[in-house]
């Protein structure tokens, strides 16, 4: 680690180095501080926009400022600011900011909750004066204000996330699901199971906590009067601070502490990802170990390797396949093979193996027969090394141990994730393109073994899909993702990364992007400009010369170089630089100058001794000198004096790095990673079976297959493909038993008596009597010590007394086609492929004196319809009397279908044949874009019914004053659409300076405010362009009715006003009076408007004088009512796709 001494504290009275020397700050502890650096330095940014909206704002809260000045401490605190500015600038205040409004130009929409509703009245000034006397409504009002401001203030939300913290508890109860579903062998996660719906998690404040900070809240806001209307205040502000506490503070806080243990929880499974990552990647290529090292290889070499796998092991299906790896890591050669048995196979795998004399053999594969292969390897390959020790000894005589040691072909098996991952992935099929997928496998088993690091490292982004911790899949892919990067950065800059062997081998370069300084992308760029630079020819030969042809920054060169090796066996003669021993160490660039001050006193050499060399010739010396010995004079040095004499005359500390250089010079890159393990029997038999203790151990009850019948007993196999065995002694209950009961391909149970790993194989017990005792074996969960026992049990009684014969429903039977034992469900289901008006007869819930009627309205759309049973002869028969709705009455179920749910679907398919029907949203595609969402939505050409909940008469009528209100406005420089001519039939948000009504707000007015709750209705404006928004007053008794009209409009001939017509009071006929027909010019649905009352705006008028929604002494029917909506205004309309009529 470089400049270690920073973070380290040198206590020079300790009793030896590890007393002497303190860390303060650990590896991991550095990553924590790396990442709390990125989360600050956001938090930062957003407190200086913070800060600059409360420059803007203008106003004097001292509060206010002083915490959006304080430095930021979490992301909750900065978000606590944020929703306390955003109340702020809510207020309206003056200033710069309103300027700011001003200059907007489009508002942006916003959905206003019921605290800016309340804060946007006069309330708002009865919150801070509440002395005055106003109705209850304002007072409800204004406690509520109060409420929110305590809820939102920022120092309480820190004051109560911090009991939270220190006292907070968490109850976890099982939903209904949850009580079925979850037992003993349930593997149970706590977030996991609540997504899953199968628990219910809250996280709350101990008893006393929860008293204690009402308490004191309390105290803090009460008045000390003794008066009786101070005690009646008391009770008001008692009221507010616990709607405050109870529905703010604190389920802000449980969200919260709910977080924060989720995000504290992923973080420790993350960590335990990248611990163990880190613990299969940094081990040597598998020469290093002593059982595999040949003696003819050196340090940093790693060996040839010959990979073998029958994959799943079927013989009818998968044949051997065989490659081999070169020392380099090039794929040299390979051979598929029938199998390892017959003779031809094994001699010519001897064959193989006689001509490329790897150093290491590696089996793999995915299924329990890898093991009857491993026998296979280690046949062949130790009877040719016999055979060919035996020839050796013939010709020359005894052998040395060296020489033996050479005709050993070492057979192991290691960890093949990576491969798995490997041979069905682009990277592999890429490279290896002519290869089956067994071959790729092949050659990732081998590359691992040469460098389990580089494998890993190779897989970059698919890292994520090995597994390393049983509950990784609760994890954020990015998080993960992210751990596990660091624990390859931390083995990478460990090794140290050969640049020049990166440059020219596309597979190690991938080692390249974990160096401390770069990344993916200055990776690929350094290896670019490498290429691209003539002087360098593809091969560095000074570390330097990343600075010196600027192929990286100052920096990027400080960060990276100390991970950088440059070795010096591997550069040209024929360049015109003298390379650098220092280069080929962990030293960094900047303590060359140390590490040669070193080397010159460990030989008493002074400055004029080094006149004229070059400057790290005296490192070179030293290491040549005694042989390659003479780095050990450097443990006559005193460090600790050098270091302090550093420290005085330099300023830097340097204690550790003279250590480290030390070290480094006598062992230079020293292999620092742990020796390569193979896999023991037993993880052998996890690998190639899949097994673990959770599915097999002792005592398990699992089915097995008869292979063949024996004397002793039986063979079997389980469904991983181990072998197992059933002796005879242990197949029945009592006496012997008789084999022809067992057909060999039949199928029992048996529980396990004895697991042989090392073998692959089980023994199993399939007496009757001791399987059954043995089903009620369960592995048992420590129960924990705040279980709700009692709880449990209360769960479990209220369970079973649903089971209870008498506590069941009783299933109704009536014989009649339509009927099924259905609920809403099911019966939606079921007509899903029937046609429009087909219906279902179904219980209902309400009890035994109700039926449920489900019909088929259209496509998605189903009407539920409540059947009230009169005159019941008993529970369970059908009654005499069948109402609807308290309204309607049948006899019996075929009436009721053909009276009411046919006469409702005939109607439907009178609106479906009308011309104004379209039959999906496709068809009206063609039309302009929704004006507005309500539950009628509403296009300048068309209207649809919402899917979610057919809308009700106010809803219609609103949504239809729109459209009239819309084409009016066209004729302005804002037309929201209509058929002027200029902007008709346009999108509102197409047309010029056009904007779309808020979803879910108040119908729009003519006016530029958004009118009040309790508002007069809008102006419904003539339609046609260029004219006032008003309506002229009625004309006197006895004349006609003339309306004036722009120039060209067609004008309708005179008429009368209609019989029955009061010009001084505008009126409907009188009950049983005929209806008037309407004049002519005007639709037969549309009465002439009255006059405009003076205390009214000008343009208002009430919707109902257009529409006449009920006549008298008539009936309108659906059919009729929807015409009146069609002819009025001249639209087209849609089904709904999904809902309920």
């Amino acid at each position: 680690m470089h400049r270690q001494d920073y973070i380290t504290y040198h206590d020079p009275k300790g009793h030896d180095a590890q007393s002497r020397d303190i860390q303060f700050l650990t590896r991991e502890e550095l990553w924590k501080a790396h990442t709390l650096s990125l989360k600050y330095v956001a938090l930062l940014e957003r407190k200086k926009g913070l800060k600059r909206l409360f420059d803007k704002l203008g106003t004097e809260d001292e509060l206010l400022r002083r915490m959006l000045f304080r430095h930021p401490i979490s992301q909750a605190d900065v978000r606590d600011d944020a929703d306390a500015l955003a109340d702020l600038d809510a207020e309206g205040l003056s200033g710069p900011a309103t300027e700011a409004k001003k200059a907007v130009r489009y508002k942006k929409a916003l959905r206003e909750s019921r605290y800016e509703r309340a804060k946007s009245t006069n309330i708002n000034h009865l919150s801070k004066e509440l002395s005055s006397k106003n109705p209850r409504k304002a007072i409800e009002a204004a406690k509520f204000i109060l409420s929110t401001d305590i809820g939102r203030d920022p120092l309480l939300k820190k004051h109560v996330r911090q009991l939270f913290r220190n006292h907070g508890v968490v109850t976890v109860a099982p939903t209904e699901s949850g009580i079925h579903k979850i037992n003993e062998l349930h593997p149970y996660f706590i977030m996991a199971a609540e997504q899953e719906l199968l628990v219910n998690v809250q996280v709350h404040l101990s008893p006393q906590t929860d008293r204690d900070i009402k308490t004191e809240l309390i105290n803090m806001f009460k008045s000390d009067d003794p008066s009786d209307e101070s005690a009646q205040w008391n009770e008001l502000r008692e009221e507010i601070l616990m709607f405050a506490i109870e529905h703010m503070l604190l389920p802000d806080a449980a969200r919260w502490a709910k977080n924060y243990l989720k995000d504290e929880a992923e973080e420790y499974v993350a960590q335990k990802c990248a611990d163990e990552l880190e613990f299969v990647s940094q081990c040597c290529p598998a020469q290093h170990s002593p059982p595999f090292r040949p003696n003819h290889l050196f340090d940093g070499e790693i060996p040839s390797v010959v990979a073998v796998s029958n994959g799943a092991g079927d013989p009818k299906r998968d044949s051997v396949f065989v490659i081999f790896m070169d020392r380099q890591g090039r794929f040299r050669d390979h051979m598929k093979l029938d199998n390892l048995r017959d003779p031809d196979p094994r001699q010519a795998f001897s064959e193989f193996l006689k001509s490329r004399k790897p150093d290491v053999i590696v089996v793999g594969g995915f299924s329990a027969s890898t093991y009857r292969l491993l026998g296979d390897v280690k046949t062949v390959s130790g009877e040719l090394s016999e055979r060919m020790k035996s020839e050796m000894q013939n010709a020359q005589g005894e052998l040395t141990a060296e020489a033996i040691s050479r005709l050993n072909f070492p057979v192991i098996v290691a960890r093949d994730d990576t491969a798995r991952l490997n041979q069905q992935g682009k990277r592999a099929e890429d490279e290896f393109g002519e290869l089956p997928p067994l071959g790729r496998y092949c050659v990732a088993l081998a590359r691992y073994v040469q460098s389990p690091l580089n494998e890993y490292a190779a897989a970059a982004s698919d890292l994520t899909a090995i597994s390393f911790h049983p509950d990784q899949q609760f994890l954020p892919r990015e998080t993960l993702q992210l751990y596990l990067e660091r624990a390859l950065v931390n083995i990478v800059n460990a090794v140290g990364v050969d640049i020049n062997r990166a440059v020219n081998d596309h597979y190690y370069q991938c080692l390249l992007q974990y160096v401390c300084g770069l990344g993916p992308r200055k990776a690929q760029k350094l290896i670019k400009s490498i290429n691209a630079n003539p002087h360098i020819v593809r091969t560095l030969s000074l570390r330097n010369e990343l600075i010196t042809e600027n192929l990286v920054t100052k920096n990027i060169f400080y960060n990276c170089a100390g991970f950088l090796r440059i070795k010096q066996d591997d550069l040209r003669p024929n360049r015109n630089i003298d390379p650098d021993i220092l280069d080929d160490t962990r030293i960094h660039p900047e303590d060359y100058d140390v590490a040669r001050k070193m080397a010159a006193d460990a030989q008493e050499l002074d400055e004029e001794d080094l006149a004229g060399q070059l400057p790290s010739q005296v490192v070179s010396d030293l290491l040549a000198a005694e042989g390659g010995h003479g780095a050990s004079k450097l443990d006559d040095l005193n460090l600790d004096d050098f270091a302090d004499e550093l420290c005085r005359l330099m300023a830097q500390k340097k204690r550790l790095t003279l250590y480290q250089i030390r070290s480094e010079l006598q062992n230079p890159y020293q292999e620092i990673r742990a020796k390569f393990e193979p896999l023991t029997p037993e993880q052998m038999f996890d690998l190639w079976t899949g097994e673990n203790e959770a599915t097999l151990s002792q005592g398990a009850i699992i089915p097995v297959k008869i292979t063949r019948v024996r004397d002793r007993g039986l063979a079997v196999r389980l469904d991983s493909g181990i072998e197992g065995f059933i002796d005879q002694n242990y197949m029945v209950d009592e006496g012997t038993p008789d084999m022809s009961k067992f057909p060999v391909g039949s199928t029992t149970q048996a529980i396990v008596m004895e697991i042989h790993k090392d073998r692959f194989s089980v023994e199993l017990n399939s007496q009757p009597k001791v399987v059954e005792a043995g089903a009620t074996y369960r592995k048992k969960v420590e129960t924990d010590q705040y279980f709700d026992i009692a709880q449990m049990e209360i769960d479990k009684d209220r369970v079973e007394s649903k089971k209870k014969p008498g506590n069941r429903r009783t299933q109704r039977i009536i014989k009649h086609p339509n009927f099924h034992n259905f609920n809403a469900g099911q019966a939606e289901q079921h007509l899903a492929n029937l046609q429009r008006g087909d219906c279902v007869i179904r219980p209902s819930s309400r009890g035994t004196d109700h039926l449920a009627v489900t019909w088929k309205v259209d496509t998605g759309i189903y009407q539920h319809i409540d059947v009230l049973e009169l005159d019941k002869p008993n529970e369970l028969s059908l009654g005499r009397i069948l109402k609807i709705g308290g309204r309607y009455s049948y006899s019996d179920l075929d009436e009721l279908i053909v009276s009411h749910v046919r006469a409702m679907a005939r109607k439907v398919e009178e609106m479906i044949q009308h011309e104004k029907y379209k039959g999906s949203y496709d068809d009206m595609s063609n039309k302009n874009s929704p004006m507005q969402t309500w539950n009628v939505k509403v296009s300048p050409g068309a209207y649809e019914l919402h899917g979610t909940q057919a809308g009700d008469m106010l809803s219609l009528c609103n949504a239809f004053k729109t459209q009239y209100t819309a084409r009016a406005a066209a004729a302005t420089a804002a037309g929201h659409g209509g058929r002027s001519e200029i902007y008709g039939r346009q999108t509102p948000s197409l047309a010029p300076n056009g904007r779309t009504p808020i979803h879910g707000g108040r119908t729009p007015m003519l006016t530029n405010r958004t009118p009040l709750v309790g508002s007069r209705t809008p102006l419904v404006t003539p339609r046609y362009p260029g004219s006032t928004p008003q309506y002229p007053p009625l004309p006197p008794a006895g004349q006609t009715y003339q309306q004036p009209v722009p120039p060209g409009y067609p004008i309708p001939p005179p008429q009368p006003p209609p019989q029955g017509w009061n010009a001084a009071t505008p009126s409907y006929p009188p009950a049983g009076a005929p209806v008037p027909p309407p004049p002519q010019g005007y639709s037969k649905y549309m009465n002439p408007p009255p006059p405009v009352p003076p205390n009214q705006s000008s343009g208002c008028v009430p919707l109902s004088a257009f529409f006449l929604i009920s006549v008298p002494n008539s009936q309108l029917t659906a059919a009729d009512l929807f015409s009146i909506f069609v002819d009025c205004c001249n639209v087209d309309w849609a089904p709904p796709r999904q809902g309920y009529v």
